[in-house]
């Protein structure tokens, strides 16, 4: 369990969408539950809790994200993913349904993934829904023994509006 109290902090995170970050934003201070188990040797599952909040606002934050993860799957010979994400704010509820597929090849020197989210917001000062179809594919290749680059493609489908990024990241391990 953690708490932050955390004042005016600005991040550049190319990775969130506006909502994650303007979410993130309004999570300033408060608390977070993490806790994770292995039941099986191949199976991982995994939840978070967050209570957050500033002073005036009218509600809290609060995040509700589980995870469950199958590693070396027969047949397959990769991670299978599954996920679910329930927020709720003074601006806005959402859920987030989504997993994934990820794949190591050439021992290990390459990682290959794709995943799929569905985002169902309700943003409650209009009462408008907001739901997305977001679909990613990812690359990562080791260079050389602690140099790594990776591409991520995302593609978000929106109500007639089609969003797509592509990150490029270049780590250097010590």
């Amino acid at each position: 369990m953690t708490y932050s109290a955390r004042n005016n902090l600005i991040y550049y995170e190319a990775y969130k969408d506006f909502l994650e970050r303007l979410l993130d934003d309004r999570t300033l201070q408060g608390w977070r539950f993490t806790a994770n188990y292995r039941p099986l040797p191949v199976l991982y599952l995994g939840v978070r809790a967050d209570y957050r909040f500033r002073t005036g606002d009218p509600v809290p934050s609060k995040n509700l994200h589980a995870t469950a993860t199958l590693t070396r799957v027969p047949r397959i010979e990769g991670i299978l993913r599954a996920d679910f994400t329930w927020m709720k704010s003074a601006y806005l509820d959402g859920l987030i349904y989504g997993g994934g597929y990820e794949r190591d090849l050439l021992s290990g020197r390459l990682a290959v993934g794709i995943d799929y989210h569905y985002v169902d917001y309700l943003y409650r000062s209009s009462e408008t829904d907001l739901a997305r179809h977001v679909g990613e594919v990812s690359l990562s290749w080791n260079l050389v023994k602690k140099l790594f680059l990776a591409t991520h493609y995302e593609m978000t489908l929106d109500d007639g509006t089609d969003f797509h990024r592509i990150h490029l990241t270049l780590t250097q391990r010590f």
